[in-house]
This record gives structure tokens, C-alpha cells and sequence, in this order.
């Protein structure tokens, strides 16, 4: 439940950074990204995950030890999720900045402890391999090398297109 408020508030505040913003090319393009980015998160949660934890759900022998791994799962999800609305949030308001590191560390970290936390959960408790979810924490991971001359649409823009992949190739 309180994943789908996280999802929710992290639409939120992308939707009010827009707002805010002024009127440019570099809005819309920052904006589309976080919203894009925002839509993978909710389809890596949705999509093949969440049909694996119900199938383990309905079979398994010690409901009490999986729920307690889905809650540790959820809470750095949901960390991850509060990562991105900031990152979002900062790259709308802020487009042609520098980038500093706390918003590289948003942007990026966000979507990679939600990948991560998905990928302990399906290994953890369905015994599922998440191979997609790993490979794409490394792309926005490896990407941040090269933060610095960059503003925040570069980032904002990898990282969305690392979660789009990684969500279209798991709906596989």
C-alpha cells in the first residue's frame, strides 16, 4: 500500500515541479523524462515481480518470514522511489545546472536501490534470478562517471531510459 502512495507522491512532485517551471523545451524534456521514468518503476512493481510474490504467496510454507522480506523489500523500495521524486523534482526546477552530487546521487541511487531491493526480494524470497534488474542498476551506475560536466537532463535522461529498458525487457 504505501508503495503505491510513494508512486503516487513521486508523480506528484514531478507534476508540481512542472508546473512551477517555466514554459521552455528543456521542461517538457525533463519533465517527459521523469514521468517516463516514473511509468518503469511502476511497471518493474506491477509487471512480472508482483506475479512471482503472489504465486509464492499462495504456496508457501512460512507466510510469516516472506511477508517480513517483503516489508525490508518494500521500505528500500520505497526509499528509492523518495530519491527519484527529489532528483526529479530538482532536474525540472534546475535544468541547465551543474549537477551536484546529492542530485546525481537521487537521480541515480534511486532507481538503483529500487532495482537492487527488487532483485534481494525475487532471489530472497521467490528464488527467482532478476538478471535485467541488475544489469540495469549498472547503467545509470556507470553513467554517473560522467556527471560532472553534464547538467541534470543528462542523468534524469539515462536513468529514465535505463528504467524503460529494464522494465520492457522483464515484461519478457
Amino acid at each position: 500500500m504505501y508503495l503505491i502512495i510513494a508512486l503516487g507522491e513521486t508523480v506528484l512532485t514531478t507534476g508540481t515541479a512542472i508546473a512551477a517551471a517555466p514554459i521552455t523545451v528543456m521542461t517538457l524534456v525533463t519533465g517527459s523524462a521523469a514521468l517516463a521514468g516514473t511509468v518503469a518503476l511502476w511497471a518493474l512493481y506491477f509487471g512480472r515481480s508482483e506475479l512471482l510474490a503472489i504465486q509464492h504467496v499462495e504456496t508457501t510454507s512460512d507466510p510469516i518470514r516472506d511477508s517480513r522480506f517483503a516489508m525490508n523489500g518494500l521500505t528500500a523500495m520505497v526509499a528509492g522511489l523518495i530519491a527519484v521524486a527529489v532528483g526529479n523534482e530538482h532536474a525540472i526546477a534546475h535544468p541547465d545546472d551543474h549537477v551536484p552530487a546529492a542530485v546525481s546521487a537521487s537521480l541515480y541511487g534511486g532507481p538503483i536501490l529500487f532495482l537492487l531491493a527488487q532483485v534481494w526480494y525475487l532471489r530472497t524470497v521467490p528464488r527467482v534470478s532478476s538478471r535485467v534488474q541488475v544489469i540495469g542498476s549498472v547503467a545509470p551506475s556507470s553513467s554517473d562517471l560522467l556527471r560532472s560536466p553534464y547538467a541534470p537532463t543528462w542523468p534524469l535522461m539515462v536513468a529514465a531510459l535505463s528504467l524503460a529498458i529494464v522494465a520492457i525487457c522483464d515484461r519478457r
